[in-house]
């Protein structure tokens, strides 16, 4: 996986301490890695912040799979004709694949942290994955 200094910096650095952080600057499997067309990141930071400004720009420069969450920001990367998912989508995924035990708790830290999501949402991923708020996951 990779991701620009911004959103590495925006992760670790700048969210020292939140759920996350110490597993992002500690993960062999992640990459930080600078777009190489700066110009490509301006013109998009008009519009967005410099994390999401590099994510898009190296997205589009390598043919990546897009992961962001933000509605506007899903939005563009689509108009500039990138693939997306969000955290939700992979982390349904992730738990079909057997790859995690519980969606419901992979997402109670960060949106406890502060990551916002429409409950409604996660709902109904917990509903696709056989879980809900309440309980732990079935089987």
């Amino acid at each position: 996986m990779l991701i620009p200094p911004s959103v590495h910096d925006e992760i670790v650095v700048r969210g020292r301490g939140k759920p996350g952080a110490e597993e992002v600057e500690h993960a062999p499997w992640i990459t930080v890695r600078r777009p190489v067309d700066r110009a490509q990141v301006a013109e998009i930071e008009l519009r967005f912040d410099s994390g999401e400004s590099e994510a898009i720009a190296l997205a589009l420069e390598i043919g990546a799979l897009l992961l962001v969450d933000e509605r506007i920001v899903i939005a563009e990367a689509r108009r500039r004709g990138l693939e997306v998912t969000t955290t939700l989508l992979m982390l349904r995924q992730a738990r079909k694949a057997g790859l995690i035990a519980s969606v419901k708790q992979e997402i109670d830290d960060p949106i406890a942290a502060g990551f916002r999501v429409k409950p409604e949402l996660v709902d109904t991923v917990l509903r696709e994955v056989g879980q809900d708020r309440e309980s732990e996951p079935r089987e």
